[in-house]
């Protein structure tokens, strides 16, 4: 059996974290009079792009655990999949708020 369903959050961890600084610095923005637009456009193209590997890397790693299901549980996953990425989205940490007791 090939090792493809476990999840390397050290792939991600680095992502968040530059993703993180990025969506900051596009706030800090506010704090001038005026905003640079095109430092702004930049970092938001940057947010989106990070944002978008963590998706794919999330979406391929489901799809290697989904292929080593059998048919019963590739239904099974078929049935659940949305249910786990809302609970996977709501249990997300929010921003100057300590992350849930795991």
């Amino acid at each position: 059996m090939e090792n493809t369903e476990k999840f390397d959050v050290s792939v991600i961890l680095p992502i968040k974290t530059i993703r993180t600084n990025n969506f900051e610095d596009y706030f800090k923005l506010l704090r001038n009079d005026t905003t640079d637009n095109i430092l702004a456009d930049q970092l938001l193209i940057q947010i989106a792009n990070n944002q978008k590997v963590i998706e794919q890397i999330t979406f391929e790693h489901f799809q290697s655990v989904k292929n080593i299901c059998d048919s019963v549980q590739k239904d099974k996953f078929d049935s659940i999949i949305l249910e786990v990425i809302h609970k996977m989205k709501d249990n997300r940490p929010k921003p100057n708020r300590p992350e849930p007791n795991r």
